[in-house]
């Protein structure tokens, strides 16, 4: 998509911007433990990641998928009107 290879030297704000600039309205970008980012038109984020004594990872994907529906239903929509993917 970016034409980048493994040689390439690029931050993850870096790429996570490249991607939005093709065209995606929010890029988050998970970091392992170092938590999570979001980039669009008005914000560059990182969130922190939360220490736990993970048990079992099943499901980690899906439960961070569902995370990022209630950052776009809640946050987005209070603090950035229009940056939603739920609002048209």
């Amino acid at each position: 998509m970016l034409g980048l290879t493994a040689a390439d030297q690029c931050s993850d704000e870096e790429v996570a911007r490249q991607i939005h600039e093709k065209g995606a309205q929010n890029v988050i970008v998970t970091l392992g433990e170092g938590g999570a980012m979001i980039v669009n038109d008005t914000l560059c984020m990182k969130v922190p990641g939360i220490q736990v004594q993970a048990v079992d990872t099943t499901g980690a994907g899906d439960t961070f998928s569902i995370m990022d529906d209630i950052f776009n239903k809640r946050y987005l929509t209070v603090k950035h009107p229009g940056k939603s993917k739920y609002i048209k």
